[in-house]
C-alpha cells in the first residue's frame, strides 16, 4: 500500500462528506453511448497481445454439471503483472492496430472499471475495503493506474468461492486461432457527466441471442511485447492473414465488421454463487463496463444445475437515476485528483484510501520514483508532446 510513497508529502486531501456538486453540474448518463476504441487479448505466459481481440463465446452445457474447486493464484489485473512499469502500454499499442488515427488531446480521464467502483463506493461513503491508485499526467489527461497490494489473488477455497472461473471455462470457448487466449479486454470512451473517459475492463463473455456464425477470415495482429518501442513492436507486427493489411487503413469500426469480431453489444459478465443473487448487487460493475448482459449460474458444492440469463440494458437508467448523486461526486472527485496531480507537473503521485473508524477521506501523496504514463515515444504520437 505505501510502497514507494513519500508519506509526508501531502498534495492533497478528498473528503467523501464535503464533496459539493457545481450548481451546473451535468447529469451523469449512459444514454450518449460508448465507442470501442480497441481491444485486445492476452496470451497465456503474458508475451503477447492479439489485437483486434475476441471475446470468449458462450456455449451452453448440459446441467447439472459437477465442477471441481479451484485453489491457484490469479492475476488481479493483467496488463499490471505483465506489464509493471506501464500497465496502460497494451492498450495503445491495440489502439495502432485498430484506430491508428485516434489521439487523445481531448481525453480527460483513462482508468480501469475497477478504479471508477472504488472511487464511487468512497463518494458514496459506503464499506469498501483499502485501496490505492496511481495518478500520472499527459497534458491534461489524468492516468488512473491500479495498484493492488499483491499482483495476484488467492480464489479460496469455501464454499461459495473457487467456482468462478471453472465455470467459465467449461461455458466459454475462443475462436478458431485466439485459442491461446487468457483474457480478453475491451477498452470504451464515452463521457461520465462532462469528463471524456476511456475506460478499460476483462470481459468474461460474448452472449449471442442468435446463434450467429463466429469470426471467420479475421486479421488479427501478434504482438510481441518485448520490443523496446512503439515503433519497433509496430515493424514485428505478424498477422494470421497472407497478406499484412495497410495500418494507416485500419480502423476500429472496419476492423472490426470484416473480422466478425463481437463487440460490446453482446458482452457479457458471469457470477457464480449458492444462490441467484438480483441483477442490482453486480449493476455497478455492469454500469460502469456498458456491459448489457448478466450470466448467473447458480450450483449446490459445485454442482452447477441452474443458468440465468439476464438483459440488463433497460436497468441502466434506473440505476443511474438512484445514483446520480454519487456519480456526480465521482465526476468532482476526479477533476479533483486531476488538478491535484497536474500541480506536481508530471502527476507522479499516489492516491490512498485507508479502511478506518472514520472512512471518509481520499488522500495524495508524492510518489518517491520518478515515473511516467507511458513511454516517450507513445506520448508524443498520441499526443503530439
Amino acid at each position: 500500500m505505501w510502497k514507494g510513497v513519500r508519506r509526508h508529502e501531502v498534495l492533497g486531501t478528498i473528503n467523501a462528506s464535503e464533496l459539493n456538486l457545481w450548481p451546473d453540474a451535468g447529469k451523469v448518463s449512459s444514454s450518449p453511448g460508448c465507442d470501442l476504441i480497441c481491444s485486445y487479448n492476452w496470451q497465456i505466459g503474458g508475451a503477447e497481445i492479439i489485437s483486434p481481440g475476441c471475446m470468449p463465446k458462450w456455449k451452453e452445457i448440459d446441467l447439472p454439471v459437477s465442477l471441481t474447486r479451484t485453489r491457484r493464484h490469479r492475476p488481479r489485473s493483467t496488463d499490471k503483472v505483465y506489464m509493471p512499469r506501464h500497465s496502460f502500454e497494451p492498450l495503445f499499442i491495440a489502439v495502432e492496430v485498430m484506430n491508428p488515427g485516434l489521439r487523445f488531446n481531448d481525453v480527460d480521464i483513462i482508468c480501469n472499471r475497477n478504479s471508477l467502483r472504488n472511487l464511487l463506493l468512497f463518494c458514496s461513503q459506503k464499506f469498501l475495503e483499502s485501496f490505492r491508485v496511481n495518478l500520472l499526467v499527459v497534458n491534461n489527461t489524468l492516468f488512473i493506474e491500479r495498484c493492488e497490494r499483491d499482483a495476484s489473488t488467492m480464489i479460496r477455497a469455501s464454499y461459495d468461492h473457487g467456482f468462478g472461473r471453472v465455470f467459465e471455462s467449461a461455458c466459454t470457448t475462443y475462436p478458431e486461432g485466439l485459442e491461446a487466449s487468457s483474457s480478453h479486454h475491451s477498452v470504451l470512451r464515452y463521457p461520465l457527466g462532462d469528463l471524456n473517459c476511456i475506460v478499460r475492463f476483462e470481459v468474461d463473455a460474448s452472449y449471442h441471442e442468435d446463434r450467429e456464425p463466429g469470426g471467420s477470415g479475421s486479421t488479427n495482429m501478434i504482438v510481441d511485447l518485448g520490443s523496446q518501442s512503439l515503433c519497433s513492436r509496430m515493424e514485428n507486427l505478424s498477422t494470421d492473414c497472407s497478406q499484412s493489411p495497410d495500418l494507416g487503413t485500419i480502423h476500429a469500426a472496419e476492423s472490426m465488421r470484416q473480422a466478425g469480431l463481437r463487440h460490446q453489444t453482446t458482452a457479457a459478465e458471469i457470477k457464480t454463487g449458492s444462490q441467484l443473487n438480483p441483477p442490482n448487487k453486480y449493476m455497478q460493475q455492469l454500469w460502469f463496463g456498458r456491459t448489457p448482459r448478466l450470466i448467473r449460474g447458480v450450483h449446490s458444492n459445485g454442482t452447477f444445475h441452474k443458468v440465468v440469463v439476464t438483459n440488463v440494458l433497460a436497468s441502466f437508467k434506473k440505476w443511474e437515476e438512484d445514483h446520480q448523486t454519487q456519480l456526480q461526486k465521482l465526476v468532482v472527485t476526479l477533476k479533483q485528483l486531476r488538478s491535484i496531480a497536474q500541480g506536481l507537473g508530471g502527476g507522479n503521485c499516489v492516491a490512498i484510501f485507508e479502511k478506518s473508524s472514520d472512512s471518509r477521506t481520499l488522500r495524495v501523496f508524492k510518489a518517491a520514483e520518478e515515473k511516467k504514463a507511458l513511454p516517450e515515444d507513445m506520448m508524443v504520437k498520441f499526443w503530439g508532446r
